[in-house]
């Protein structure tokens, strides 16, 4: 069975709008690098980290967008030695094609690049995990108690992770937190958990920091992944 108990928090929910949105988005000069973290728990509490950097540049287009223009500079990986032929494959992959980017007059992608997926909101994501855990926990109560379960369920979360936010360059600074128990069949409890801290700069309305977190927990076993975004002015 699943509960359907769970809380929604929403610190800073009702600041909707980005920093900068206006209009017309302001020209941004500079050279810029944009960094992203990425970070996956192992069933055996070590993990996998993974680190991409890009110069990028903003360019007006239109009368009120702006283009993200970039390239992958450096891509590190760490993890485990048993992973190490895998950490090499993943460091030589270089993902420039992330780029280039539209922005809407909001700061928004406007999902010009057909490579990029977008995250979905949050309160999709959350409702997707508890209908495929509630279809699991109905159909087998062992299936529930398994690893297997855990590391499916938690793909949810991954997933959000690995999509872009739509407002990453130019966020709403929030706090966000969604937390969903699961009743398990042999009476304890799981939880499926999302949380985004985000802040941006008050001049300009960009990305200062841009963190999401995800964890899920079946039966003492917990699954984590984390992405954080930042960026910097690029040091000539």
């Amino acid at each position: 069975m699943l509960g359907r108990r769970g809380v929604l928090t929403g610190l800073g929910a009702l600041l909707l709008l980005p920093a900068a949105t206006s209009a017309r988005l302001a020209p941004i000069a500079g050279s810029f690098v944009l960094e992203r973290v990425l970070l996956r728990s192992l069933s055996d509490g070590k993990q996998i980290s993974v680190t991409r950097r890009w110069a990028i540049t903003f360019e007006a287009v239109g009368g009120d967008g702006l283009r993200v223009i970039g390239t992958q500079v450096d891509a590190n990986v760490d993890a485990p030695a048993a992973l190490q032929a895998m950490a090499r494959l993943e460091a030589a992959r270089d993902e420039s094609d992330l780029f280039p980017l539209q922005l809407d007059r909001e700061g928004q992608i406007a999902g010009s690049n057909p490579k990029v997926a977008l995250a979905p909101l949050p309160e999709t994501v959350v409702n997707a995990a508890l209908a495929y855990a509630k279809a699991r926990s109905e159909a087998s109560a062992a299936q529930t108690m398994s690893r297997q379960f855990l590391v499916e369920l938690s793909q949810h979360g991954m997933s959000w992770l690995s999509g872009l936010p739509a407002d990453v360059f130019f966020p709403a600074p929030r706090q966000r937190s969604i937390s969903r128990e699961i009743d398990l069949p042999d009476g304890s409890t799981g939880s499926f958990d999302l949380r985004e801290s985000v802040s941006a700069d008050s001049a300009s309305g960009l990305l200062k920091s841009f963190l999401r977190e995800a964890a899920t927990t079946t039966n003492g076993m917990t699954q984590k992944g984390s992405e954080a975004w930042t960026l910097s002015c690029a040091v000539l």
